[in-house]
Protein backbone atom coordinates (compact mmCIF):
# COMPACT_ATOMS: atom_id res chain seq x y z
CA UNK A 1 0.00 0.00 0.00
CA UNK A 2 1.00 3.55 -0.77
CA UNK A 3 2.63 4.79 3.00
CA UNK A 4 0.61 8.47 1.88
CA UNK A 5 -2.65 6.34 2.69
CA UNK A 6 -1.45 3.88 5.50
CA UNK A 7 -3.24 6.34 7.68
CA UNK A 8 -6.61 6.82 5.80
CA UNK A 9 -9.88 5.50 7.14
CA UNK A 10 -10.08 3.82 3.88
CA UNK A 11 -6.45 1.63 4.06
CA UNK A 12 -8.47 -1.49 4.65
CA UNK A 13 -10.23 -0.94 1.48
CA UNK A 14 -7.40 0.07 -0.01
CA UNK A 15 -5.80 -2.95 0.81
CA UNK A 16 -8.67 -5.05 -0.52
CA UNK A 17 -7.99 -3.05 -4.15
CA UNK A 18 -4.15 -4.04 -4.22
CA UNK A 19 -5.26 -7.41 -3.87
CA UNK A 20 -7.87 -7.16 -5.97
CA UNK A 21 -10.87 -8.23 -4.35
CA UNK A 22 -14.31 -7.50 -5.10
CA UNK A 23 -15.78 -4.40 -2.68
CA UNK A 24 -18.74 -5.03 -0.49
CA UNK A 25 -21.92 -2.89 -0.85
CA UNK A 26 -21.10 -1.54 3.05
CA UNK A 27 -17.71 -1.16 1.20
CA UNK A 28 -19.56 1.19 -1.27
CA UNK A 29 -21.16 3.12 1.03
CA UNK A 30 -18.13 4.09 2.93
CA UNK A 31 -16.52 4.94 -0.44
CA UNK A 32 -19.56 7.52 -0.46
CA UNK A 33 -19.31 8.62 3.23
CA UNK A 34 -16.21 9.40 3.30
CA UNK A 35 -14.80 12.73 2.65
CA UNK A 36 -10.59 11.07 1.44
CA UNK A 37 -11.41 12.07 -1.76
CA UNK A 38 -7.71 11.36 -2.20
CA UNK A 39 -7.78 7.80 -1.32
CA UNK A 40 -10.98 6.78 -3.44
CA UNK A 41 -9.63 8.49 -6.09
CA UNK A 42 -6.22 6.66 -5.78
CA UNK A 43 -7.83 3.47 -5.41
CA UNK A 44 -10.09 4.45 -8.67
CA UNK A 45 -6.53 5.49 -10.88
CA UNK A 46 -5.55 1.90 -9.30
CA UNK A 47 -8.36 -0.17 -10.76
CA UNK A 48 -8.01 2.35 -14.33
CA UNK A 49 -4.62 1.66 -15.10
CA UNK A 50 -4.87 -2.12 -14.02
CA UNK A 51 -7.75 -2.03 -16.81
CA UNK A 52 -6.92 0.49 -19.29
CA UNK A 53 -3.07 1.79 -18.72
CA UNK A 54 -3.25 5.02 -19.67
CA UNK A 55 -5.11 5.37 -22.55
CA UNK A 56 -8.05 7.72 -22.49
CA UNK A 57 -10.63 6.97 -25.24
CA UNK A 58 -13.57 9.12 -27.13
CA UNK A 59 -15.88 8.78 -29.92
CA UNK A 60 -16.36 11.31 -32.63
CA UNK A 61 -19.59 9.51 -33.31
CA UNK A 62 -22.50 8.19 -31.61
CA UNK A 63 -24.96 5.05 -32.64
CA UNK A 64 -28.47 3.88 -31.33
CA UNK A 65 -27.42 0.73 -29.54
CA UNK A 66 -30.45 -2.20 -28.97
CA UNK A 67 -30.57 -4.52 -26.08
CA UNK A 68 -28.23 -7.40 -24.65
CA UNK A 69 -30.22 -9.82 -26.14
CA UNK A 70 -29.42 -8.64 -29.31
CA UNK A 71 -26.18 -9.52 -29.10
CA UNK A 72 -24.95 -6.12 -29.11
CA UNK A 73 -23.06 -4.41 -25.80
CA UNK A 74 -24.77 -1.24 -24.25
CA UNK A 75 -23.92 1.24 -22.04
CA UNK A 76 -25.16 1.72 -18.37
CA UNK A 77 -25.99 5.42 -16.38
CA UNK A 78 -26.79 6.46 -13.14
CA UNK A 79 -28.78 9.92 -12.75
CA UNK A 80 -27.45 11.34 -9.41
CA UNK A 81 -27.61 14.49 -7.35
CA UNK A 82 -28.68 15.68 -3.80
CA UNK A 83 -31.70 14.06 -3.31
CA UNK A 84 -30.33 9.89 -3.62
CA UNK A 85 -28.73 9.06 0.15
CA UNK A 86 -25.38 7.11 -0.84
CA UNK A 87 -26.79 3.48 -0.01
CA UNK A 88 -29.30 4.05 -3.39
CA UNK A 89 -26.21 5.25 -5.03
CA UNK A 90 -24.09 1.85 -3.77
CA UNK A 91 -27.43 0.18 -4.77
CA UNK A 92 -28.16 1.67 -8.32
CA UNK A 93 -23.82 0.49 -8.66
CA UNK A 94 -23.80 -2.99 -7.38
CA UNK A 95 -27.28 -4.18 -9.23
CA UNK A 96 -25.52 -3.35 -12.49
CA UNK A 97 -22.43 -5.19 -11.45
CA UNK A 98 -24.83 -8.24 -10.54
CA UNK A 99 -26.37 -8.15 -14.20
CA UNK A 100 -22.89 -7.37 -15.42
CA UNK A 101 -22.21 -10.55 -14.06
CA UNK A 102 -24.74 -12.15 -15.36
CA UNK A 103 -25.07 -11.09 -18.85
CA UNK A 104 -21.49 -9.49 -20.08
CA UNK A 105 -23.41 -6.81 -21.98
CA UNK A 106 -22.28 -3.42 -20.73
CA UNK A 107 -19.12 -1.66 -22.28
CA UNK A 108 -18.92 1.02 -19.71
CA UNK A 109 -20.87 3.17 -16.92
CA UNK A 110 -21.53 6.42 -17.26
CA UNK A 111 -23.19 8.69 -14.00
CA UNK A 112 -25.14 11.71 -15.22
CA UNK A 113 -25.52 14.59 -12.65
CA UNK A 114 -28.67 15.84 -12.61
CA UNK A 115 -28.99 19.73 -13.72
CA UNK A 116 -32.08 21.23 -12.36
CA UNK A 117 -31.93 24.32 -14.28
CA UNK A 118 -34.61 24.97 -17.06
CA UNK A 119 -36.16 21.75 -15.33
CA UNK A 120 -39.57 23.00 -13.76
CA UNK A 121 -37.45 21.61 -10.25
CA UNK A 122 -35.30 24.61 -9.11
CA UNK A 123 -37.61 25.39 -5.94
CA UNK A 124 -37.69 21.75 -5.03
CA UNK A 125 -33.62 21.19 -5.75
CA UNK A 126 -32.93 23.27 -3.10
CA UNK A 127 -29.11 21.99 -2.74
CA UNK A 128 -29.36 22.93 -6.26
CA UNK A 129 -27.01 20.98 -9.01
CA UNK A 130 -24.13 18.58 -7.59
CA UNK A 131 -20.61 19.59 -6.48
CA UNK A 132 -16.97 19.06 -8.26
CA UNK A 133 -16.48 17.24 -4.97
CA UNK A 134 -19.66 15.12 -5.42
CA UNK A 135 -18.91 14.45 -9.22
CA UNK A 136 -15.14 13.29 -8.73
CA UNK A 137 -16.61 10.79 -6.00
CA UNK A 138 -19.17 9.02 -7.75
CA UNK A 139 -16.87 8.89 -10.60
CA UNK A 140 -13.93 7.14 -8.46
CA UNK A 141 -16.28 5.34 -6.43
CA UNK A 142 -17.48 3.92 -9.60
CA UNK A 143 -14.80 2.70 -11.14
CA UNK A 144 -13.84 0.74 -7.64
CA UNK A 145 -17.10 -1.19 -7.15
CA UNK A 146 -17.60 -1.87 -10.79
CA UNK A 147 -14.82 -4.12 -10.95
CA UNK A 148 -16.35 -6.18 -13.79
CA UNK A 149 -16.73 -2.59 -16.24
CA UNK A 150 -13.89 -2.40 -18.44
CA UNK A 151 -14.95 1.45 -18.66
CA UNK A 152 -16.06 4.58 -16.66
CA UNK A 153 -17.03 7.74 -18.69
CA UNK A 154 -17.32 11.32 -17.87
CA UNK A 155 -18.48 14.03 -20.14
CA UNK A 156 -17.53 17.01 -20.16
CA UNK A 157 -21.14 19.02 -21.27
CA UNK A 158 -21.91 17.75 -17.88
CA UNK A 159 -19.09 18.50 -15.53
CA UNK A 160 -16.88 21.01 -17.40
CA UNK A 161 -13.77 20.71 -18.97
CA UNK A 162 -11.08 21.32 -16.37
CA UNK A 163 -13.17 18.65 -14.13
CA UNK A 164 -13.58 16.28 -16.92
CA UNK A 165 -9.51 16.56 -17.19
CA UNK A 166 -8.93 16.15 -12.99
CA UNK A 167 -11.52 13.06 -13.39
CA UNK A 168 -8.65 11.32 -15.92
CA UNK A 169 -6.84 11.08 -12.18
CA UNK A 170 -9.88 9.31 -10.93
CA UNK A 171 -10.74 6.56 -12.41
CA UNK A 172 -12.17 8.01 -15.68
CA UNK A 173 -11.14 6.80 -19.02
CA UNK A 174 -13.48 7.82 -21.67
CA UNK A 175 -14.60 11.30 -22.47
CA UNK A 176 -17.33 12.57 -24.69
CA UNK A 177 -15.64 13.71 -27.93
CA UNK A 178 -17.14 16.23 -30.19
CA UNK A 179 -20.40 16.76 -30.07
CA UNK A 180 -23.48 18.35 -32.04
CA UNK A 181 -25.58 21.27 -32.10
CA UNK A 182 -28.68 19.25 -30.50
CA UNK A 183 -26.37 18.00 -27.55
CA UNK A 184 -25.09 21.99 -27.25
CA UNK A 185 -28.88 22.65 -26.37
CA UNK A 186 -29.33 20.15 -24.03
CA UNK A 187 -26.14 21.39 -22.39
CA UNK A 188 -27.52 24.81 -21.71
CA UNK A 189 -27.91 23.85 -18.04
CA UNK A 190 -24.35 22.92 -17.00
CA UNK A 191 -23.32 26.19 -18.30
CA UNK A 192 -21.54 25.00 -21.85
CA UNK A 193 -22.19 26.49 -24.93
CA UNK A 194 -19.74 25.80 -27.50
CA UNK A 195 -18.62 22.46 -29.18
CA UNK A 196 -15.19 21.09 -29.01
CA UNK A 197 -13.33 19.76 -32.16
CA UNK A 198 -11.18 16.62 -31.86
CA UNK A 199 -7.85 18.14 -31.96
CA UNK A 200 -8.84 20.41 -28.94
CA UNK A 201 -10.32 17.21 -27.27
CA UNK A 202 -6.97 15.34 -27.88
CA UNK A 203 -4.37 18.13 -26.40
CA UNK A 204 -7.27 18.27 -23.21
CA UNK A 205 -6.51 14.74 -22.86
CA UNK A 206 -2.43 14.64 -23.43
CA UNK A 207 -1.84 17.80 -21.50
CA UNK A 208 -2.37 15.55 -18.44
CA UNK A 209 -0.53 12.84 -19.39
CA UNK A 210 -2.47 10.57 -21.01
CA UNK A 211 -2.60 8.84 -24.30
CA UNK A 212 -5.78 9.69 -26.22
CA UNK A 213 -7.21 7.23 -27.89
CA UNK A 214 -10.58 7.45 -30.69
CA UNK A 215 -12.85 4.62 -30.69
CA UNK A 216 -15.70 3.19 -32.16
CA UNK A 217 -18.78 2.01 -30.23
CA UNK A 218 -17.45 -1.07 -29.44
CA UNK A 219 -14.09 0.39 -28.29
CA UNK A 220 -12.51 -0.67 -31.31
CA UNK A 221 -9.10 1.50 -31.72
CA UNK A 222 -9.83 3.70 -34.55
CA UNK A 223 -6.89 5.91 -34.03
CA UNK A 224 -3.75 6.45 -31.49
CA UNK A 225 -2.48 9.92 -30.96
Amino acid sequence: MNELFAGSELADLIAKVDREERLSFEDGVRLFKSNDLLAIGYMADKVRRRKCGDKVYFASNRQIETAHGLDIRTNAAMVYGPMESDEEKVEHLVRLRQLQDKTGGFLTFAPIAFQPENTGLEEIMQAGSTTGFADLKVLAAARVVLDNFAHIKASWIQIGLKLAQTSLAFGVDDLDGTVSEEQISHAAGAGITQAMTKNQLVEMIRVVGRKPVERDSLYNIVEAY
